[in-house]
């Protein structure tokens, strides 16, 4: 990258934004029980859930969010999800996305797009609430009973 110039203007310019693959910037799915929760990809990798937060939280509001990580490397997948306040606020922010609106910029100072569709199976993150914490354990319980 050259810089042709001095100052905030000219930085501007030279800014590297990086966008999802414009093939699948529109495809977002449909929302399935509760609508609440969305899938988001296409942001830096050091991203942290709480910059993940503040910067939907622009938009709408924030339940939780849940980054992705690899169990054996504890590497991010650069994958997680977003689970809002109520189908409204997810839809709200899922607008925002589609616009180029909810932004991240990594150590580079490379500005990320995220992309964010709906989860296909529902409401994937779970929060404190007592009947989260009861389905979390039922898929806990259930994965044990076929490990065993």
């Amino acid at each position: 990258l050259g810089y042709g110039g001095f100052g905030p203007e000219c930085a501007k310019e030279d800014t590297v934004h990086h966008h999802p693959p414009r093939k699948s910037a529109g495809e977002v799915g449909f929302p399935a029980r509760g609508g609440q929760t969305l899938l988001i990809a296409y942001f830096p990798w050091e991203a942290s859930e709480a910059e993940v937060q503040a910067e939907f939280e622009k938009f709408s509001r924030v339940k939780r969010v849940h980054l992705v990580v690899d169990k054996s490397s504890q590497k991010p997948r650069c994958f997680g999800f977003v689970k809002f306040m109520s189908k409204n606020d997810a839809e709200q922010a899922l607008q925002a996305t589609a616009q180029g609106l909810v932004q991240l910029v990594d150590s580079r100072n490379h500005v990320w797009h995220v992309k964010a569709e709906w989860t296909k199976s529902g409401d994937m993150v779970v929060d404190d609430s007592d009947a989260e914490m009861e389905v979390a354990r039922r898929r806990e319980d259930r994965k044990y009973r076929t490990a065993a």
